[in-house]
């Protein structure tokens, strides 16, 4: 089944036709209100952004649309009356003589996801199929960055911590904002995964919340920090309290590495210090709940069921309401947290299955078996291209394999588009050993020899 490349709140991501030769074909984002979604679709590249603030006001939505050569159609999709500054800005962001391409799309508040479906169109095309989801229909073929987790994390706390730094300084962290182009996984620098920035303001507000802070307490502290700044002149769109809440749930993950069964756990005890029950079925509840905590296992399925049959047992009251408010919330943080811990196993186990497949590729190769050493090569690189960011030597390594089977085949061009892919792996992520690089461009150098100087510039990918 083909696979879907998560897009982010404030990230964006592209799929080439030759992507879909990699088992990916779609692209997908959701949870947006004030943001736009925009979708690029030229004749053989798409690309989708989930456009804030940050997005909206500076020059990347424009570098983006102006990068598209080929560009057919710009889709901006929106919600109505959130979403209508920030269109304006995409609207900005295009080149007038562009706007003809433009297509709005007001997306209905009872829908929270759009996926972009490919397909091959013609002799090299590619057709875009838009979709509107619920939350319910969200895809679960989904693919995501492997630090999606940290950097959404480090995005969410900056809504609040280093807002003094930026204020004072005046200053605005660069960050990558593409996480896939078509080919691999971005790797994002340390400034887009820590929240730390060297700077006394920022480094003192982290060092105010410590690891044992339970989720109340740092949304108290956050707020503290929301009161002093708004005495300092700084205002919040949202209020204090919802912005402290939002935010704290990010920072607790943040600081304790995203243990989603340590994290549950805890907060469910601090919350039964303050709750004690009414009658005997809240009572009883409670010491389920409380039991379950004590459990060396995952307890998330456990909760659920007590928390169904607790709904059928007790009649509606104030305790019953406010107790199962706050519980399904920590079980939903939970849930989302244990989502990625499960994706990060399936990128554990593709890069596994990848290393095994390259080794009996190897063995296909010196035996001269080069038609299956390559495409053994090519089933291996489409899992690694699914699971690794491009500072993932394995890559690099599975390129190179790749172009010398290619070209041991005699497929020259093929073997050309490999090699290069190997090259700017080596040079530009993994910061390779000149050894290597010298190696590598000794074999681009063969290719080039072996075929017409008009082929050199073909960009070939080998079937599956």
């Amino acid at each position: 089944m083909p696979r879907t490349i998560h897009v982010p709140q404030g990230y964006s991501a592209q799929l080439h036709r030759a992507t879909l030769t990699y088992d990916i074909n779609a692209l997908y984002t959701d949870a947006f209100t004030t943001c736009n979604i925009l979708v690029l679709v030229g004749s053989s590249k798409v690309k989708m952004l989930h456009v804030d603030i940050d997005l909206a006001n500076g020059p990347y939505v424009g570098e983006e649309i102006a990068s598209m050569q080929d560009l057919e159609k710009i889709i901006i999709i929106y919600r109505e009356s959130d979403g209508e500054i920030i269109k304006g800005f995409c609207q900005m962001s295009t080149p007038t003589a562009l706007w003809p391409k433009i297509q709005e799309h007001k997306m209905d508040r009872q829908l929270n996801g759009v996926l972009a479906t490919c397909n091959k169109q013609g002799a090299s095309g590619i057709a875009v199929n838009l979709t509107y989801l619920s939350v319910s229909q969200r895809p679960s073929n989904l693919l995501c960055h492997p630090d999606e987790q940290k950097f959404l994390a480090v995005q969410k706390i900056r809504q609040v911590i280093g807002i003094r730094e930026a204020n004072k300084t005046m200053s605005k962290k660069q960050r990558q904002f593409r996480i896939f182009d078509g080919r691999a996984w971005e790797p994002l620098s340390q400034v887009e995964l820590t929240v730390k920035t060297g700077h006394e303001i920022t480094d003192g507000e982290m060092d105010f919340f410590k690891k044992e802070d339970t989720l109340v307490t740092l949304a108290g502290k956050l707020m503290g920090i929301l009161d002093a700044m708004e005495k300092e002149g700084l205002k919040f769109s949202d209020t204090h309290k919802d912005l402290a809440e939002s935010v704290a749930y990010f920072l607790e993950g943040y600081l304790h590495n995203f243990n989603y069964d340590f994290l549950l756990k805890r907060n469910l005890k601090n919350m039964f210090e303050h709750y004690k029950g009414e009658m005997d079925e809240d009572k009883a509840f409670r010491a389920e709940v409380i039991a379950l905590t004590e459990q060396p296992h995952d307890i998330t399925d456990g909760l659920g069921q007590a928390i169904e049959r607790y709904q059928q047992k007790r009649h509606s009251s104030s305790f019953k309401n406010d107790v199962l408010s706050e519980i399904k919330m920590l079980l939903k943080h939970a849930k989302n947290r244990k989502e990625y811990i499960v994706m990060a196993a399936e990128r554990l186990g593709m890069i596994e299955k990848a290393k095994n497949i390259g080794k009996t590729a190897v063995q296909k190769f010196r035996g001269s078996e080069y038609a299956s050493a390559s495409e053994l090569y090519f089933g291996a690189i489409k899992l690694l291209t699914m699971a690794v960011k491009k500072s993932n030597p394995t890559l690099a390594t599975g390129y190179y394999n790749l172009g010398r089977a290619m070209q041991k085949l005699g497929q020259h061009v093929d073997g050309l588009f490999s090699l290069k892919a190997a090259l700017v792996l080596q040079r530009e992520f993994i910061k390779a050993s000149e050894a290597d690089i010298e190696n590598t461009e000794r074999r681009i150098a063969e290719c080039e020899i072996m075929i017409p100087q008009s082929a050199t510039t073909q960009v070939a990918r080998p079937q599956s």
